[in-house]
């Protein structure tokens, strides 16, 4: 359940999607929260830190937590 996800977990779905959909120039300092935090962001949220590609990574996320 991505709700429940530590700091830690939410950067290695980071690193595993960004390389799962070729997603460039990621900074993993801007995902520094835990999984209640990147719930609560928007899918501008993702955009705004990831500007190529952020609405995947955002597609990617939400897919996991409706399957949870």
């Amino acid at each position: 359940d991505p709700r429940l996800w530590s700091k830690w977990d939410v950067l290695e779905w980071l690193k595993w999607a960004t390389e799962r959909y070729n997603v460039k120039d990621v900074a993993a300092d801007k995902f520094l929260m835990n999984g209640k935090g990147i719930c609560m962001l928007p899918p501008e949220g993702f955009v705004y830190r990831v500007p190529r590609g952020g609405d995947v990574l955002y597609n990617d996320f939400h897919k996991r937590l409706k399957a949870a």
